[in-house]
């Protein structure tokens, strides 16, 4: 009867003590892992104290520029003196300048008389009345070909700014562009010979 185990001890081998050992890890692991996750959430929803004092004494530390090593002095004039210097300097300036401006207007006008354009074919592809249009509508087909804008000469009373791309040496060049440009753009021209 000696051999025999009271009720309340039990026999545990070594293998069963590993597994139990085991078991007790993996529940630590687990628990670890589900509580850094959650610490890492709320670190996320809420700005570390740490982190902001740092945030703040940035902000508060003034920032050194780079300065060259040349010294620049400033010198200030009184607001009086220099105030009325500069308005008359300014209307001088423009007095000055509107005579330019008108030289320079008849002189480009004067220029658009001897404009010769390149002897050849070319593709019309728009014509308008106005300068500015055919300027922004010139602009928006240069996006994908060459345009050039033909000015209306003196002589003409209908005044057309016309916007052709070209030269092309011959009209079966000429009108094979116009077919690429009916392909691709959708673009109804026609073909101008220029002498």
């Amino acid at each position: 009867m000696s051999d025999r185990i009271p009720k309340n001890e039990y026999e545990v081998s070594y293998l069963h003590l590993i597994f139990f050992i085991l078991i007790i890890v993996l529940l630590l692991l687990i628990a670890f892992l589900i509580g850094y996750k959650t610490g890492e959430k709320r670190v996320c929803k809420k700005e570390n104290p740490i982190v902001e004092k740092v945030r703040i004494k940035k902000e508060q530390i003034p920032i050194k520029k780079k300065t060259s090593s040349k010294k620049v002095v400033k010198k200030e004039f009184p607001k009086e003196e220099t105030e009325k210097p500069l308005t008359e300097n300014i209307k001088q300036k423009v007095e000055n300048i509107e005579p330019e401006v008108k030289k320079n207007k008849e002189k480009a006008i004067a220029k658009k008389e001897k404009i010769t354009y390149k002897k050849g074919y070319y593709v019309q592809v728009a014509a308008t009345q106005d300068l500015t249009t055919a300027k922004k509508d010139a602009k928006k087909y240069r996006k994908y070909f060459k345009v050039i804008i033909f000015y209306p000469k003196e002589s003409d009373k209908v005044k057309w700014y016309k916007l052709r791309t070209g030269p092309f040496k011959t009209r079966k060049q000429a009108k094979s562009y116009l077919s690429k440009l009916k392909n691709r753009y959708k673009i109804k021209g026609f073909i101008i010979k220029v002498e």
